[in-house]
């Protein structure tokens, strides 16, 4: 999940920009208002995050596994007679962050996720929020790009240790001399 995107007009410097996440997450923690000025005049952003800043999420559970309420039904309880019940009481809203998202047949904002094929985007938004508020978001560790080219390295060296293929080794080193030398020389 993108924390941060830079952007910025053709022949300018990009500007980061906060996600929803982001944005909604600083201002329930009470974090100042996040503007293009906000970050040129060089100060931190919330959560130390910097441009094109990304996390890992982690997930809670499958699908719906925040709670859903159709819109439609706030619009009635918002509009119930004086002295009825509404649906939803107004204070099931105080000091809640609230997301809108589009869940109707056709219509849906869904993606793909190792939990669900059709996960709900705004619930990756609410996850992404539940991570920057507790702090547990998921990050891929710093060794993780040497260990995949050890693991490459590794596999490569298997393959040519089997009989039968000093031809290609030769041809690999000779390919890879000449890599090496053309990004010295340039």
């Amino acid at each position: 999940y993108d924390l941060m995107r830079g952007w910025g007009p053709p022949g300018e410097g990009p500007w980061p920009y906060p996600s929803l996440a982001h944005a909604a997450a600083a201002t329930a923690e009470g974090l100042p208002e996040m503007t293009r000025e906000h970050f040129r005049v060089g100060s931190r952003p919330p959560f130390r995050s910097q441009p094109d800043t990304r996390i890992l999420l982690n997930f809670r559970g499958p699908e719906f596994t925040f709670a859903h309420v159709k819109f439609v039904n706030i619009l009635l309880s918002m509009q119930a007679e004086p002295g009825s019940k509404p649906l939803y009481a107004p204070d099931r809203w105080k000091d809640k962050i609230v997301l809108i998202g589009i869940n109707a047949e056709g219509y849906e904002d869904t993606h793909q996720t190792p939990l669900s094929a059709r996960f709900p985007g705004v619930e990756l938004h609410a996850t992404a929020i539940d991570h920057l508020l507790h702090g547990d978001a998921l990050f891929a560790p710093r060794w993780d790009l040497p260990l995949a080219a050890a693991a490459a390295v590794a596999a490569t060296a298997t393959v040519f240790l089997l009989p039968g293929v000093t031809v290609p080794l030769i041809g690999l080193a000779v390919l890879l001399a000449l890599g090496i030398a053309l990004v010295l020389w340039s």
